[in-house]
């Protein structure tokens, strides 16, 4: 024995099922969808540039910290400095070029001015004074690095 149900409408007649969804409001919702994948796109973009910029500036300081401990713990009994150069931050001793040379890569897309202090920075033996003083800037101005006399490095 099969039961056999219908549905049937106020007129008797046989009813449609109506579940579901328009095509109306399919694409209201992917239209709204796509403007918050977009606005969080860009929204994303930006922080990359200036997670950059954070990086490299810290990169930059962890070098010169680094050399000012070397120079400070009298390593070698010498010297040691920083080269900013072109793709590289060379960690260097008593001068630049050196057997010692230890090579840092950096973000060559990042524009580093070191008209101030110079390409070279030297920190003195035991001391840890700097042989230059000024200002590095990392993409004119929005990140910077002091350099003191005292060789503090201020960020």
């Amino acid at each position: 024995m099969r039961l056999q149900v219908t549905f049937t409408n106020k007129a008797g007649q046989p009813a449609r099922l109506t579940s579901g969804f328009t095509l109306t409001e399919i694409l209201v919702v992917m239209g709204v969808v796509a403007m918050a994948f977009l606005a969080g796109a860009f929204a994303d973009f930006s922080n990359i540039g200036r997670g950059s910029i954070i990086s490299e500036h810290a990169m930059l300081v962890s070098a010169l910290h680094r050399v000012r401990s070397r120079s400070m713990n009298n390593i070698n009994n010498i010297s040691h400095g920083v080269h900013v150069g072109a793709g590289s931050y060379v960690l260097f001793e008593e001068s630049y070029p050196s057997s010692a040379d230890e090579n840092i890569p950096r973000n060559d897309s990042i524009d580093i001015d070191t008209s101030e202090t110079g390409e070279d920075i030297i920190f003195k033996q035991l001391s840890g004074n700097s042989s230059t003083t000024g200002i590095i800037k990392l993409n004119s101005g929005e990140k910077t690095v002091t350099i003191t006399e005292a060789g503090l490095v201020e960020w």
